[in-house]
């Protein structure tokens, strides 16, 4: 799940911004979250409790805190969102490189633009999410588990099986959910019901993937392609 939050004191602007998003989260089928600010003394009232956005959209011209401002504070305590400016002028762009902006949209908001950010945005916080952790959550408590311990996922209805090494962990989610959470190339979804760690597979065949331990997880007709290109490109990562 992208968990995106957008501050503009313009509802209109909100507005065009929120239908661009959800063009580009229907086009790449991304589970995405987005929460509105009106103001940047709201995103702050509330952002102590929701540390958890990974993207923020920044309208820059804002009555008393700014977006350049509001930018500076997210940096003192979070150096890991992803923030991208949306402006009507181009004199800031040199301002950005204070807060490692990602990019800046100018008004008014150009699809290909908007589009291209958050797919480079997409693509960073992949990359962010590789070797580390996947957070379980429910409404009692969380657990990290290293992503690198993860052998392959299987569908149980609305539960899936999460298999490591050690232990087989059962958790409540849908497997389209978690699909989307986790680092391509790495994992892919090689059938209806498996999600599997590429770094544990051995080789591929037309119905089947051989894991390293010889167990053999099953390949549908529609996902062969997609399987076998990112097992591709796995290999590469490895020989770089």
């Amino acid at each position: 799940m992208l968990k995106i939050a957008i501050c503009d004191d313009c509802v209109n602007e909100y507005d065009i911004l929120l239908s661009y998003i959800n063009e580009w989260k229907a086009k790449v089928n991304q589970q995405v979250t987005i929460d509105y600010f009106s103001s940047a003394e709201e995103f702050l009232f509330y952002w102590p409790e929701e540390k958890d956005f990974e993207i923020i959209f920044l309208d820059i011209e804002m009555k008393s805190i700014t977006g350049m401002e509001l930018a500076k504070r997210i940096r003192e305590i979070d150096e890991n969102i992803i923030i991208i400016f949306v402006t009507g002028y181009q004199n800031y762009v040199f301002d950005g490189y204070s807060v490692r902006a990602l990019n800046y949209i100018l008004k008014p908001i150009d699809t290909k633009q908007c589009f291209e950010t958050l797919d480079n945005a997409l693509k960073e916080i992949n990359n962010k999410r590789e070797n580390k952790y996947y957070i379980l959550r429910n409404h009692r408590s969380s657990r990290k588990i290293k992503l690198d311990d993860i052998i392959y996922m299987i569908m149980f209805s609305h539960y899936i099986d999460i298999v490591t090494d050690e232990e087989v962990i059962k958790y409540k989610i849908k497997i389209g959910e978690i699909e989307n959470e986790l680092p391509y190339p790495s994992f892919i979804r090689c059938h209806r019901s498996y999600i599997v760690n590429l770094n544990y597979v051995e080789s591929i065949l037309s119905d089947k993937l051989i894991l390293k331990d010889g167990l053999l997880i099953p390949i549908s007709k529609k996902k062969w392609k997609d399987v076998n290109k990112a097992f591709i490109e796995c290999h590469l990562l490895w020989n770089e």
